[in-house]
């Protein structure tokens, strides 16, 4: 998305006409500084949260509640659905086999 700033200027001459042109130099020049910095700023979390193995996980909008029981929305779903991985997940390419999840092994009886 782009933004765009548009001045004019009617009638504006003498000093009145520099300190307008100054204050508006100075907030383009300070809001190009401010947005240098988050991007510096957010480089070095990435970095971190690489050099760490964090998983950062941008689910759009705050959730409500992390509560599984008042799961409402998206946000909550793609956060809890991280929180509780099941022991075991469906296996992709045949339903009816398992594979582990968060579980290392288990025991079975036969059916």
């Amino acid at each position: 998305m782009e933004h765009c700033v548009v001045l004019t200027v009617f009638a504006v001459r003498g000093a009145k006409a520099w300190a307008i042109i100054t204050i508006l130099i100075l907030a383009v020049v300070g809001l190009g500084w401010w947005l240098a910095a988050r991007a510096s700023s957010l480089r070095t979390t990435l970095a971190h949260a690489n050099a760490k193995k964090v998983l950062l996980l941008h689910v759009g909008t705050e959730p409500s509640s992390l509560d599984p029981h008042q799961n409402r929305g998206i946000p909550e779903s793609k956060i809890l659905s991280c929180i509780f991985e099941g022991l075991v997940v469906p296996d992709p390419s045949d339903s009816a086999k398992q594979l582990p999840g968060v579980a290392e092994s288990w025991d079975g009886m036969p059916i």
